[in-house]
């Protein structure tokens, strides 16, 4: 075996480990397994494929790059099994590890084409792969921080699926174009100035791409921040809803109090008068024309008015919701990130249980503090239609794709460092959070 040969092509596949480095950085709080362990099981195996992959193409004399487009479906159908993201997210990073380690290879060709001149239909020196594959570890060191933070923060908070698909399109379109755009022969870029200038064209596509992955950054945290605060102004609204009730309460107590004496003249008329049945239908007309009385859910003045703003929604639907809020009046937390918990939970159980017959339009909330560093959400209700999953992730019933509301949840619940546990058995469908403190 010629063992020369052989070197160049397991340099030349070990873009691999880059490569899967940007796949999985951004991804390593979505992992399915314990990170480290895994880490040394993906190490393991890209070492294992470019022993065996140089082998395949020194026998086959196949440039390594054809390896590429065969491998690429499998590959990600793996990559994907190994996530808990949604598949847009998943298509987007993977493809865009492929754009940063296909752009090694070309930027090499176009620094070291005098001396691979004539030979680059076989494997790249082993001199030009180990700079193919130091770009590869450079750009990895030079993204690390982008990758982990920005990158990592969308997977993580950003659920607009339609957007992951669409934006997916950039590191596809790029990596094709470095792809095709390697030569066939290195002698065709000592002509003239093709070397300089296709270097200049191929290091301004990454420029570009990383340009366009900005704006998509920048795009995705206008589209957050304008629902963090359609959030807020429901919120707010739901609380001025809630006021007003409070208010409209308080006068009816007032002009009750008001109006009570001579409500008790007459009442002791018609009873020193044995004016029994009249008696019977003045108390009766005068609870009639009593408001519905004002219940307190909660001590807490934002959750008790989303818990009022729903209870109101869920009795027009012949809903009766069973509350446990015991919380103080201060929290040791957002109150916004709860009220997003417990409304977007709501939701989902509202709309669970109006497919259900009118007996079994039921849901219980619990909310309490077990200590001062622990709050605990319970949310439960019937159900009747199939559940449908997508590994781990439950899909919404009433569109197609995820139900972000869940996968809000999720994020918040990861946020605050706590646990989240779905429950379905027996036809109820159970949500247990834990949120530390």
């Amino acid at each position: 075996m010629n063992w020369d040969i052989y070197l160049r092509y397991f340099c030349e596949l070990a873009l691999a480990f880059p490569a899967a480095t940007f796949g999985y950085l951004p991804m390593w709080r979505n992992l399915r397994f314990q990170p480290l362990r895994f880490a040394f099981a993906v190490a393991g195996s890209m070492f294992f494929f470019c022993l065996t992959g140089a082998l395949f193409c020194m026998h086959f004399s196949v440039s390594a790059k054809y390896l590429l487009p065969p491998l690429a479906i499998p590959v990600f159908f793996v990559y994907r099994c190994t996530l808990k993201v949604s598949c847009g997210k998943a298509l987007f990073v993977f493809f865009n590890a492929i754009a940063m380690v296909l752009f090694c290879p070309l930027s090499t060709i176009f620094i070291v084409s005098s001396r691979e001149a004539g030979s680059i239909r076989s494997p790249m020196l082993l001199s030009s792969a180990m700079i193919s594959l130091g770009i590869g570890i450079l750009l990895v060191l030079l993204t690390a921080h982008t990758l982990i933070c920005k990158v990592g923060y969308l997977i993580r908070e950003f659920h607009m699926e339609k957007f992951w698909y669409a934006f997916s399109l950039l590191p596809i379109i790029f990596s094709t174009f470095f792809f095709v755009l390697q030569p066939v022969d290195s002698v065709i870029l000592l002509q003239k100035r093709l070397r300089p200038l296709g270097f200049v064209i191929t290091v301004s596509l990454l420029l570009l791409l990383l340009f366009l992955y900005q704006l998509f950054y920048m795009l995705a945290m206008g589209i957050m921040n304008v629902n963090h605060l359609e959030r807020e102004n429901q919120l707010l609204s739901i609380q001025t809803s809630r006021y007003e009730q409070l208010r409209r309460h308080m006068e009816e107590t007032q002009n009750i109090r008001h109006d009570f004496r001579q409500h008790l003249r007459v009442l002791s008329g018609l009873a020193e008068n044995k004016e029994y049945g009249k008696l019977t239908e003045y108390l009766k007309s005068y609870s009639d024309g009593l408001e519905r009385p004002y219940a307190l859910l909660c001590a807490n003045t934002p959750v008790d008015a989303i818990a009022g703003y729903y209870a109101e929604h869920a009795r027009q639907y012949g809903i009766s919701i069973d509350w446990r809020l015991e919380l103080p009046e201060q929290l040791p937390l957002p109150e916004a990130d709860l009220c997003m918990l417990l409304g977007n939970l709501l939701e989902n159980s509202i709309q669970a249980v109006m497919q259900l017959p009118a007996k079994d339009r039921h849901i219980t909330v619990i909310c309490r503090m077990p200590s001062d560093a622990m709050l605990a959400l319970v949310v439960e209700n019937p159900y009747r239609e199939p559940l449908k999953k997508d590994g781990s992730h439950f899909l919404s019933t009433h569109h197609k794709g995820h139900g972000i509301g869940l996968q809000s949840v999720q994020t918040m619940v990861q946020r605050h460092k706590g646990q989240l546990i779905i429950q379905t058995d027996d036809q109820l469908f159970s949500v247990n959070i834990i949120l530390n403190i």
